[in-house]
């Protein structure tokens, strides 16, 4: 039987070049509309669709708020000691697919996602997509919001139904064409090698 004790370390090598394409979380393109506003920029997730097909949970979010009433910027991930990221009843709510993130806000579940972030005056600003609980404490049921709590008190808001699309996916890096090209390059080396080496001991004992 014919040993090729290249053939692990080759393996090892192009599943680390590969890697960085392959397990990776989604990101999205964020473009809420808020009153005469938007709310713009990008969420990371665990890379699940949600729904049935598993939980999405946001990692890290950063966002521009530009509105009426409220503007500015925010931004935070689930590690972060000045910012949260809190989800509540989300599982049919906040769903994915290929193209699009998206957030029904008609399912009737008090489902919510709230992005808190503490300001340099020590108010905490919660930018809110869904239902009429704390700390989403919006004027009508479903909806968008953002608000400053223990600030002014400023809160905008704008009401949604039915499933909306907030965000557009920011498509996976392919693998680089440089990984490629040395993996193949390995390949062929161990191949060329293999055909060039040394009459083997086996047909050294028989001359």
């Amino acid at each position: 039987m014919r040993k090729f004790p290249w053939l692990a370390p080759a393996l090892i090598l192009a599943a680390f070049l590969l890697a960085p394409a392959v397990a990776r979380a989604d990101s999205y393109h964020i473009n809420i509309q808020l009153g005469d506003g938007s709310i713009v920029g990008t969420v990371t997730t665990n890379g699940a669709s949600g729904g049935a097909n598993g939980y999405i949970e946001i990692d890290s979010y950063s966002f521009d708020i530009v509105s009426g009433q409220v503007t500015g910027t925010s931004s935070g991930d689930r590690s972060g000691s000045a910012a949260s990221i809190n989800e509540i009843n989300v599982e049919d709510d906040l769903t994915a697919d290929g193209a699009h993130i998206y957030f029904n806000f008609s399912s009737g579940d008090s489902g919510y996602v709230a992005f808190q972030t503490i300001l340099p005056n020590g108010a905490l600003q919660y930018v809110c997509l869904g239902a009429l609980v704390s700390p989403c404490i919006l004027s009508d049921p479903e909806g968008v919001a953002v608000t400053n709590l223990n600030g002014d008190g400023v809160t905008d808001f704008q009401a949604e139904t039915g499933k909306v699309i907030i965000g557009t996916v920011i498509p996976s890096p392919e693998p680089p064409a440089s990984a490629l090209l040395l993996i193949g390059a390995l390949f062929t080396f161990m191949f060329v090698r293999r055909k060039c080496s040394p009459i083997s001991s086996s047909a050294q004992s028989r001359a």
